[in-house]
């Protein structure tokens, strides 16, 4: 409070008892007491901590706390400062000099920052509110106003989180070189600091590392603060062997935000993308021609065929084979007859043979087929 006075007064002086202003008289008839204050108020203000939101605004309500009462108003100057990440005006509403007010007979009072809500994955971000220039009654009084704790610290709880995920590709092999399988890794969410993944690919569907692709093993993939993707490519060697459609998976591991592993912040939706290299050969079948003396009566003259695929294969090749009469030739005379003869080309070859038995005579005759 403000020093407090009471006065004295002198009345009724009497000289001997009686009145006698010419024995006695007053010449100062009014002592002043001064009863000095000797309290202190000590200011504290609280922090706070809560989540931002998505969207909209949060208030952010700071108690201010006195403790004692005053007997007139107790205020302060309130600045807010940026302390980690937070950026005022972005992130809150910055306060420049704002007088706060602890009412005559009270002992606290309030103060508001107004945080802006988002839905970026970042760091808990905090900003301090900052008390000064403590008044008593209108004025700076460090006789009265003090400060114990003159920061207060906000702490805007993140409360986002990415989901990451890769994509699936499908591509022809091509017959040579290399092709890359380009796939896309995801996030749900944009952040403020670095993503990344771990990345290894594993054999699936008839595809083998070395063979049909380049491996990956542990390779780091990074998703850039600000973006919400990055590609990580296989390389896929091209062949002219017809195969049926091989895969490979693209696995996704040990997601991280800011360097870390921090499943509140990251997780992975999709940890797998299957790449499926599409067969882009044919094989080809084409059977020779063949030509051979018949041989005389009772002689019999076994003809070999040979039976072509254009292109090698990673599965046998089937096929059936049939005679039938064209020039001049007929069957059970001339050679014999054969239906439904199955054939196969073998896997790593690209022929094989069917074999017909020529039936010798020994008529003069033209060229039979």
């Amino acid at each position: 409070e403000i020093d407090e006075t009471f006065a004295v007064n002198l009345s009724d002086v009497l000289f001997d008892g009686v009145v006698d202003t010419s024995r006695a008289s007053i010449v100062d008839g009014s002592g002043t007491g001064t009863i000095v204050n000797d309290d202190v108020a000590s200011l504290t203000i609280d922090d706070v901590s809560m989540s931002e939101g998505d969207s909209g605004t949060q208030n952010y309500v700071f108690t201010i706390t006195s403790d004692l009462s005053a007997s007139k108003d107790v205020a302060v100057l309130v600045d807010t400062a940026t302390v980690l990440d937070a950026a005022g005006g972005s992130d809150f509403a910055a306060l420049v000099s704002q007088p706060a007010t602890i009412a005559a007979g009270d002992t606290t009072t309030t103060v508001t920052v107004v945080v802006s809500g988002d839905g970026l994955v970042e760091l808990d971000e905090t900003f301090a509110v900052n008390l000064s220039a403590g008044q008593f009654d209108g004025s700076v009084d460090t006789s009265r106003v003090s400060f114990a704790d003159a920061m207060g610290i906000g702490t805007i709880v993140n409360d986002d989180a990415a989901a990451i995920s890769i994509d699936d590709v499908a591509m022809l092999e091509g017959d040579s070189g290399l092709t890359g399988f380009a796939f896309t890794i995801t996030s749900t969410a944009v952040a403020s600091k670095d993503l990344a993944v771990t990345v290894n690919t594993a054999d699936a569907l008839e595809a083998v590392a070395g063979t049909d692709y380049a491996a990956i093993i542990n390779q780091t993939a990074t998703i850039a603060a600000g973006s919400m993707s990055t590609m990580v490519t296989v390389s896929v060697d091209g062949e002219d062997r017809v195969e049926i459609d091989e895969q490979f998976t693209v696995n996704l591991s040990s997601a991280q935000f800011n360097g870390s592993s921090d499943a509140t912040r990251v997780t992975i939706a999709d940890a797998s993308g299957t790449g499926t290299i599409q067969n882009d050969d044919t094989a080809g079948l084409s059977i020779d021609d063949v030509s051979v003396a018949e041989g005389n009566f009772g002689a019999t003259t076994s003809v070999t065929f040979t039976v072509s695929s254009s292109a090698p294969s990673a599965r046998a090749i089937s096929f059936m084979a049939s005679t039938a009469d064209a020039l001049e030739a007929v069957a059970g005379t001339d050679y014999t007859a054969a239906s439904g003869i199955a054939g196969t080309i073998a896997v790593g070859t690209t022929s094989t043979t069917v074999t017909v038995d020529v039936i010798g005579d020994n008529l003069v005759e033209i060229d039979e087929t």
